[in-house]
């Protein structure tokens, strides 16, 4: 038994290794698969979803819709292997006119009722069985324009030794957006898409998309809008502030030893020159003195410029002293 298996093995191999034996085997392959190719486009499929782009006609220029027209429909359709070959080659190139003069004054469009007209506009062997969505609003309003700021949606964080110089300035900080009234009024900013920056060293110039709402029918005077992050070096400086008692009794006379602090902070090399010792106050509770214990009272800063960072009072505390 195994002798004949072994003999038609050796056969086989050997027929295998000539060239033509092979050239034959791979035409015979080759023609089996374009058989087989052949055979799957000229077969029927059902209900096949196809996306087709949406082109309307006839848009009314005195009002807008109250929500968006849908700029694609998914159809339910059978269709043989080549329409689904041609579909797939087009992709988004292809596309379903609508012309809405049609509809003028009605509310809404039943999808269903498109199958006639866009089948049309398709193969003739290619029948729409359902389309999607099942209705088309077409409400329409009144249009409205507002202009709302931008809100930036930020995240930063910077090397050791860095820090902002300044404001984040958002250009164009504002936008004007246009569309139905009902729309309109429900929108008070538009945001920007995420910036997420991480140990800034160095100014910073990004150009950042809006994230617009696309729910809503509107559109907009610009889509992106320019950020300038002010990123410097900072350098460490040192003032004394005088200490000021608040909450104090009008009866009460209280010294207060050191009467000054040292404020220790650090600034953006380009806003050292602009931190003066006005631009802090320093201030103790006059409700929080004991004139049994005589405990020192805690140094409160109350008010500090903007661009002081890592702040430090020196001391932390100060002794007073009641005089009639």
């Amino acid at each position: 038994m195994d002798e004949p298996v072994k003999s038609f093995k050796e056969r086989f191999r050997f027929r295998l290794t000539g060239r033509t034996e092979w050239k034959i085997f791979m035409w015979c392959l080759l023609l089996s698969i374009m058989l087989w190719f052949l055979t799957a486009l000229n077969e029927t499929y059902p209900n096949v979803n196809l996306k087709m782009k949406v082109k309307y006609t006839n848009v009314p220029k005195d009002k807008v819709y109250s929500e968006p027209l849908p700029k694609d429909l998914t159809m339910l359709v059978n269709a043989v292997g080549w329409d689904l070959l041609r579909y797939r080659i087009q992709g988004d190139s292809q596309e379903i006119n609508i012309d809405l003069e049609h509809y003028k004054g009605k509310p809404y469009i039943i999808s269903s009722k498109l199958k006639g007209l866009l089948g049309l506009q398709l193969t003739k062997t290619m029948s729409i069985n359902d389309i999607y969505p099942d209705t088309i609003d077409l409400t329409q309003e009144n249009m409205m324009s507002k202009r709302v700021p931008v809100q930036l949606q930020l995240l930063l964080s910077f090397e050791k030794e860095y820090g902002l110089g300044g404001p984040v300035i958002v250009r164009p900080d504002s936008v004007t957006i246009n569309g139905p009234i009902s729309a309109v009024e429900r929108v008070h900013s538009i945001l920007t898409e995420d910036i997420k920056l991480y140990k800034l060293n160095h100014p910073v110039k990004k150009v950042v998309k809006l994230d617009a709402p696309e729910n809503l029918n509107l559109t907009y005077t610009v889509s992106q809008v320019e950020v300038s992050i002010p990123t410097f070096q900072l350098t460490e400086s040192t003032i004394e502030v005088p200490v000021e008692i608040i909450n104090k009794t009008s009866k009460m006379n209280v010294n207060l030893f050191p009467r000054k602090v040292k404020i220790t902070f650090q600034t953006p090399i380009n806003k050292y020159e602009q931190m003066t010792p006005d631009l802090f106050q320093a201030i103790v509770d006059g409700n929080m003195i004991d004139t049994l214990n005589n405990e020192p009272l805690k140094v409160q800063l109350i008010t500090q410029p903007d661009f002081a960072y890592n702040v430090r009072i020196e001391p932390e505390f100060v002794s007073f002293v009641i005089t009639k």
